[in-house]
């Protein structure tokens, strides 16, 4: 059964999130996406892009991942250029200098969505982490 566009995207966000191993960690992830996600509706995805490049480091470097993606069948259906623009850290620069509306417009809308399912999935992560925290203060109790 082939997986559906939000299944991909959530699959993809929970793998860069299942290594964190502290509930801070994944606390600045979600607060960095949806930082990140209001950005884009107050201020626009270039002025967002450029914020988040200097503020936002992890939440950046897990959405150039999946920009960056090649496998035809998980990542986004990006050209080839915004894909190895992703991969090299030159994504804002390749979005300014874009002529093609519609794609700007399909990056900028996953950007919004994968945010969405990363904050998600880093949310599980913390409460995950959380309730692991507070077995081992009961453990210490008895």
């Amino acid at each position: 059964m082939a997986l559906n566009m939000d299944q991909k995207r959530a699959s993809f966000a929970l793998g860069q999130v299942a290594w964190l191993k502290e509930k801070e960690e994944a606390n600045n992830i979600s607060t960095q996406s949806a930082k990140f996600i209001a950005l884009i509706l107050n201020s626009g995805f270039l002025q967002a892009m450029d914020f988040a490049g200097t503020k936002l480091n992890g939440a950046i470097v897990i959405l150039n991942k999946w920009f960056a993606e090649d496998d035809k069948e998980t990542g986004p259906k990006f050209s080839e250029s915004i894909k190895k623009a992703a991969a090299n850290g030159s994504l804002n620069q390749k979005l300014a200098e874009l002529d093609d509306i519609n794609e700007y417009r399909r990056v900028m809308e996953e950007a919004v969505v994968f945010f969405g399912w990363l904050k998600s999935k880093a949310e599980g992560k913390k409460m995950e982490l959380e309730n692991k925290q507070g077995d081992h203060v009961g453990d210490k109790e008895t």
